[in-house]
């Protein structure tokens, strides 16, 4: 798949749509319409001059919980028990 930057009209693209409804299976026909409905979300929510890249990246791909690197250790090497108490500094 090619990367080209696209500058679409929405009319254009409900137009082209409709001129291909009964020409297309549905789920076809159904598929580029949820395609051209995200890209017109998508498109919504890059012209929001108030959005933030961490806000939009969460917006698309919801908020991913923060993991502290003992549990990332654990999840890689479930084995390795948990090294000290976390309160004094010292390792067990």
């Amino acid at each position: 798949m090619s990367k080209k930057t696209l500058r679409l009209d929405l009319k254009q693209v409900q137009q082209a749509l409709q001129s291909a409804e009964g020409k297309l299976p549905n789920e076809v026909h159904k598929l580029f319409q949820d395609v051209a409905a995200s890209y017109a979300y998508l498109a919504d929510l890059v012209s929001d001059q108030t959005m933030t890249v961490d806000r939009l990246r969460e917006t698309l791909w919801g908020t991913r919980p923060e993991r502290s690197n003992a549990e990332i250790d654990r999840s890689t090497n479930p084995e390795t028990p948990p090294r000290g108490d976390g309160g004094s500094g010292d390792d067990a």
